[in-house]
């Protein structure tokens, strides 16, 4: 086998910068922030998605398979996958939360549908409330591709609970 290495360079901003800031935030702060490109957490961009656009009742991030999400298999790893189903299913409650308030995923529930390589071509994740109360929520985010077709799904709770100091 002949050797085709890749190379992949990564940048992001200070997350302890970025955390003080995103704690004195609202959710839909925080969000529009992100959109504007003035925040842009670590993991987005070491898996290479954006948020695309949110609103009270969902939100959606965008993401291209690409070589480095792959398993030995040549198929999108689930761990990425997971990750985008978390994002989004999170980002949703944090949407309807106010300044100094923040939330931990408590559990998340993956369900990998159809395999997904390079020719699956850009893929659509949307997150939903499912039900939101003062501690815990619930949401669910699907993964699409480019005709509809879900690929992945999950449903995810949440603690609510006061931003750290």
């Amino acid at each position: 086998m002949a050797n085709r290495r890749r190379e992949r360079t990564i940048t992001w901003d200070d997350p302890e910068a970025m955390a003080a800031t995103v704690r004195r935030l609202s959710g839909t702060e925080f969000l529009d922030a992100w959109l504007r490109g003035d925040i842009t957490p670590p993991i987005t961009q070491t898996l290479d998605y954006r948020l695309a656009r949110y609103d009270e009742e969902s939100i959606e991030l965008e993401c291209t398979p690409a070589e480095f999400h792959f398993n030995p298999y040549g198929v999108m790893h689930g761990g990425p996958i997971a990750t985008l189903l978390d994002t989004a299913a999170a980002c949703i409650v944090h949407a309807h939360l106010p300044a100094g308030t923040g939330y931990t995923t408590l559990d998340l529930q993956v369900r990998y549908l159809r395999a997904i390589t390079l020719g699956t071509g850009p893929l659509r994740c949307v997150g939903r409330i499912i039900s939101l109360g003062r501690k815990v929520a619930t949401s669910e985010a699907t993964l699409f591709d480019g005709q509809d077709r879900r690929l992945a799904h999950a449903t995810s709770t949440c603690l609510i609970l006061p931003a750290p100091a």
